[in-house]
């Protein structure tokens, strides 16, 4: 049974790395369609910021619905396939990257509302493009990597975890001072003090 639910396991991860990297490949197509946007020559303040916003929206959108559909298992046909734990089985490697470039979409689009000047938001939207696209192009990457490689970096990371708390709880035990010690010397005598040999005639 435990063989068969690793091999379930590896054929969904399989999946979802299938799911999430045609994803990544059409992120990847926007983002240069945005670049050639934004450093067009024709390219005005509205064109600029107009794409700089749609950018950052978009990928918001596109994170969080991958997201969502890899924790509900909610989407059309390959829903339970695609279903997995974030961070357990070998997962924690590709979320990372997703979490991150959500957070920093999040941060531009709002950067994005507030900004104005014309050379500031060329300047803003090529360095989210460039965080976007490496973003991305890691995730692709990861997504290459076999699932048993995955779930086996996983199992090791759990090891060195538990390794590591065990070392600190062993650190962390009270350790007697020499006082303490003689001390408890001293008790000990006092419990059991020392038998009076009987004197022979």
């Amino acid at each position: 049974m435990v063989g068969m639910a690793r091999k379930f396991n590896e054929i969904s991860m399989n999946a979802t790395k299938i799911f999430i990297g045609i994803f990544m490949a059409i992120h990847l197509i926007v983002n240069s369609i945005i670049a050639a946007i934004v450093n067009g020559k024709d390219s005005d303040k509205n064109t600029k910021k107009g794409s700089f916003i749609a950018h950052t929206i978009v990928s918001i959108i596109v994170f969080v619905l991958l997201i969502f559909v890899m924790k509900t298992g909610i989407f059309p046909f390959v829903g339970k396939l695609v279903k997995q734990d974030l961070f357990n089985k070998g997962f924690t490697i590709i979320s990372f990257p997703m979490f991150i470039h959500l957070a920093v979409s999040t941060t531009f689009t709002v950067i994005s509302f507030i900004e104005q000047d014309e050379s500031k938001l060329k300047n803003l939207s090529n360095i989210f493009n460039g965080i976007s696209s490496l973003a991305c192009l890691t995730i692709i990457i990861l997504c290459f990597v076999s699932a048993e490689t995955l779930m086996g970096m996983e199992d090791e990371a759990k090891k060195m975890k538990d390794k590591a708390k065990k070392m600190k709880e062993k650190a962390l035990k009270p350790v007697k001072t020499t006082e303490e010690v003689k001390e408890f010397g001293k008790r000990q005598r006092r419990r059991n003090p020392p038998k009076r040999r009987k004197k022979k005639y």
